[in-house]
């Protein structure tokens, strides 16, 4: 059982706390994981891969790169899904709203399409 306080009920002459229990109250799952990271990197390849949308041909890396203004590293550890390019230390790849928004602005998607393509 979790007690969450939930402010001050002003409806009395002295003012008392209020608190709200949840029995078998479960928190939703927020946190970025490994496989979220490693789908939204395959979602990125297939898009840079899909000669349709880049006019016939496909889009290297260093292309991609280049659009999004960013270091072809750093596209291929978003596309592997590693934080780091430490195999061992690295966590998830975490990027940033504007390293997405650069991605999906050079693979000509809205970020919220980039993100349907990887399931998440």
């Amino acid at each position: 059982m979790r007690a969450y306080y939930m402010g001050a009920d002003k409806t009395g002459p002295v003012a008392q706390a209020r608190w709200v229990t949840w029995l078998d109250y479960d928190e939703p799952e927020t946190a970025w994981r490994d496989d979220d990271a490693k789908a939204l990197g395959a979602a990125i390849r297939r898009l840079r891969g899909d000669e349709y949308r880049n006019g016939g041909k496909k889009l290297t890396q260093e292309r991609l790169a280049f659009r999004a203004a960013m270091t072809k590293n750093q596209v291929q550890l978003l596309e592997a899904g590693r934080g780091s390019g430490n195999r061992d230390a690295a966590g998830p790849s975490n990027p940033r709203m504007t390293t997405l928004a650069g991605v999906a602005r050079a693979l000509g998607v809205k970020v919220s399409d980039l993100l349907i393509e990887a399931g998440l």
